[in-house]
């Protein structure tokens, strides 16, 4: 068969209707044409933020059947793929590592990202066909790299086997193993820390905290204004940095994405206005923990609002996995989220650099696979690598 590819600059350049055609059929929200688009038009990723939209699409005939949603950086921030030791050695050789070319939804380190494929085609000649223009473009261009992040699991196999490397990295991902309710939940852990769960929740309960969980439709229009000004002021307090998604983007899900936003909204006693709130989205199986945001400092708060309101919603929804977001480790796994191997692609066009990639991946993935040890297991992992004599036996 013959493809015809064309490269577009933004998301508008796409009917909406043939771009969804494609993503619709998998239950990842962010790779939608009203998500992407809203992150264009409220100017949360564009050129001037330093994502500039390099979308390939592919045609057999008239039709569009694949495409690509990509970008180019010319930095490294937003990612949660944190590249900044490959972009140092770049620098040390003398390669310039940006502008790169980055397949991900901006700002969204949820797994799930791939090349949307129409279902009627044969899946890794769409992939390998992608990637041999996508190769093309990048050579064209001289740009030093092709990273793809946050992949699903499927089709991170399916592309290494077309010979795209992977790192490995972990994230940690809620898994309803057909729960009835919150108590069966509870009753999958040991005895010490379901008791350091039940405790948690009743600190919150004895603050007098309630909470309500909206989704879709039931969600007021100006929940997402107060969400807006949670999210801005977790990202200065506890990261340090200046939001990502502008106002607009927010108002922009109240009018055309609701149906995929659910929020857990917290209150203090007497209050009408929520004092903490949780951005989550969901599509079918999945549940995504976005961001989150608390007026007033309470203990356990942010457990609750985050990990077990969600959970609990979850589970009467019959939603099968919690991707809460990254970070958090062994606090993570200590409720219920373990571990997971979470790899990312990349491909070096300068000799060089791929040289150097080849012959320390393994080195680097085999560091990872034992930090997701740790994590799930930690005093298992420990005596595991004092037998091996990897590390020195605690005193």
């Amino acid at each position: 068969m013959t493809f015809r590819f064309q490269w577009i600059q933004s998301i508008e350049a796409c009917e909406q209707a043939d771009w969804d055609a494609l993503a619709d059929r998998y239950a990842y929200p962010f790779l939608r044409w009203s998500w992407l688009h809203h992150l264009e038009t409220s100017r949360s990723a564009v050129a001037a933020e330093g994502w500039q939209a390099c979308h390939c699409l592919c045609f057999e005939g008239e039709r569009l059947v694949a495409a690509a949603p990509l970008y180019l950086k010319d930095h490294s921030r937003g990612e949660f793929v944190f590249d900044s030791e490959w972009a140092r050695v770049a620098h040390q050789v003398g390669i310039a590592y940006y502008p790169k070319l980055l397949g991900m939804s901006p700002f969204t380190p949820a797994l799930g990202y791939r090349f949307l494929l129409a279902e009627d085609q044969h899946p890794q000649a769409l992939n390998r066909a992608l990637l041999c223009e996508i190769d093309r473009f990048c050579k064209q261009h001289r740009l030093a790299g092709l990273h793809l992040l946050h992949g699903a699991p499927d089709w991170v196999a399916q592309m290494t086997e077309l010979g795209m490397g992977a790192w490995h990295h972990h994230g940690l991902i809620w898994e309803n193993n057909d729960f009835g309710s919150f108590d069966d939940y509870l009753a999958s852990f040991r005895s010490h820390q379901r008791k350091n769960i039940k405790r948690e929740r009743r600190k919150v309960t004895e603050l007098g905290v309630t909470f309500k969980v909206l989704a879709g439709d039931a969600v007021p229009d100006e929940y997402f204004d107060i969400m807006y000004a949670f999210y801005t002021d977790t990202c200065v307090k506890y990261w340090g940095y200046s939001h990502y998604l502008k106002h607009a983007f927010f108002q922009a899900l109240a009018r055309d994405f609701r149906r995929h936003v659910v929020l857990v909204c917290a209150f203090a006693p007497g209050e009408d206005a929520p004092i903490a709130m949780s951005f989550l989205i969901h599509d079918r199986d999945w549940l995504y923990g976005r961001y989150w945001g608390a007026r007033d400092d309470y203990a356990f708060l942010h457990f609750e609002t985050c990990y077990y309101q969600p959970i609990a919603w979850a589970i009467e929804q019959g939603v099968r996995f919690y991707d809460a977001g990254s970070g958090g480790g062994r606090q993570k796994k200590s409720r219920g989220f373990p571990a997971r191997l979470k790899p990312s692609l990349h491909r070096f066009y300068q000799p060089l650099l791929q040289q150097i990639w080849d012959q320390n991946i393994d080195h680097l993935n085999a560091g990872e696979a034992v930090q997701i040890e740790l994590i799930n297991d930690y005093k298992k992992t420990v005596a595991r690598l004092e037998q091996e004599g990897l590390i020195e036996r605690e005193s």
